[in-house]
């Protein structure tokens, strides 16, 4: 595993804020909603508040959160909560998240033209009463947009150097290869349907699989068996050309098998950490390029060739069988299947960060220029 120097500085929390307008004031707490001695009642009130901007307009925040999200999730992984992302990828997300953050401003601008008609209309369905609370409630346009923000504040370098103790730093070591190990078998997870068990697969389902085995080399600095893992990719990756049949198949199904599987990946892992490191991805899954050594294998309709994945335990009983030997018999088979609650135990981190300072993302002063 990397020593825990090489690990300072390469990697980046990062985080994001979005934020908006609610279109909505609360009413004074009771078991009615009363304005004026009138009862409140219709489609705008709701839960002791009244709605005076739809929200049908606005889902625009919530879909830019899930977006900034998702390309959290491209570029780095989650470790007790935080997001790190690789500095190497820092540039590339920054891009990516300027184009998110455009379309969110692009979006609520585009509301401005509407803005005065949109309130008038969704005031009109409602009763006397109500239609009188919601435009005395309605903002001033400029007011209703200085509401609204989106931004990536200005990343912190991860520093695990403020962890003295020798114990501490192996914690932070271990506590961030098994985040990114679960990252992995996570993304590896949500690729399986559109893979395993195919007879030909589409040339634009292994995008995501190739993005992934990039995040795998860039955790190399954690532990180099990440960037091993990746090399094996590499390995078929040049032959991965329409159509994506046959032995293609049975490649890419393989893999992404090994990646689904939390067993699998620590058993490689274990062994490149080794004196003597030699197992491959179809030794780890139990698929037998060499006749003298027969390995039991799970049911066939669970995937191609049906690869029994191995436990950290089994290598060593893989890697020093005999050609001689007739059989060996696996562990009880590990069929991947997608990950709700890890085996693997979290590390709390404690951390010391300081600003990222060469990268031009828009910090908490700068968004009130959008």
């Amino acid at each position: 595993m990397s020593n825990i120097q090489s690990i300072a500085g390469s990697f980046a929390i990062v985080t994001k804020v979005t934020s908006g307008c609610c279109g909505e004031i609360v009413l004074p707490s009771g078991s009615e909603a009363l304005y004026n001695g009138n009862v409140l009642t219709g489609e705008a009130i709701k839960s002791g508040a009244i709605k005076w901007f739809p929200e049908e307009h606005l889902k625009f925040k919530g879909r830019t959160a899930r977006a900034l999200d998702r390309l959290f999730q491209k570029h780095g992984f989650d470790m007790n909560g935080i997001c790190l992302v690789p500095t190497s990828s820092l540039e590339d997300l920054q891009d990516e998240g300027n184009e998110i953050i455009a379309r969110y401003f692009q979006d609520l601008d585009d509301l401005e033209q509407q803005y005065d008609s949109i309130v008038s209309t969704h005031a009109s369905s409602q009763t006397s009463a109500v239609q009188d609370l919601i435009m005395q409630s309605k903002l001033p346009w400029a007011d209703f947009r200085k509401r609204f923000h989106c931004y990536i504040p200005r990343p912190s370098i991860f520093n695990p150097m403020g962890v003295e103790s020798e114990e501490a730093q192996n914690e932070v070591k271990s506590g961030l290869q098994d985040a990114a190990l679960l990252d992995i078998v996570k993304n590896a997870s949500q690729m399986r349907n559109a893979i395993i068990g195919r007879e030909k697969v589409d040339a634009r389902s292994i995008e995501p699989l190739k993005r992934l085995v990039e995040k795998c080399r860039s955790f190399g600095i954690i532990n180099p068996a990440f960037k091993s893992i990746a090399e094996e990719f590499d390995k078929f990756s040049a032959t991965l050309v329409p159509p994506l049949v046959a032995d293609k198949v049975k490649n890419l199904s393989n893999y992404v098998t090994f990646l689904g599987s939390e067993d699998a990946i620590a058993a490689f892992i274990a062994n490149r950490n080794s004196d003597n490191a030699a197992i491959s991805i179809d030794d780890i899954l139990g698929i037998s390029n060499t006749p003298e050594i027969a390995i039991e294998v799970a049911s066939p309709e669970v995937i191609v060739n049906s690869p029994t994945i191995a436990t950290a335990e089994t290598v060593d009983v893989i890697k020093e069988s005999s050609v001689t030997t007739s059989e060996v018999v696996m562990s009880s088979p590990v069929v991947c299947e997608p990950v709700e609650q890890s085996s693997i135990q979290q590390t709390q981190v404690t951390t010391v960060s300081s600003p990222v300072t060469n990268f031009d993302f828009i910090n908490e002063n700068d968004w009130m220029s959008f």
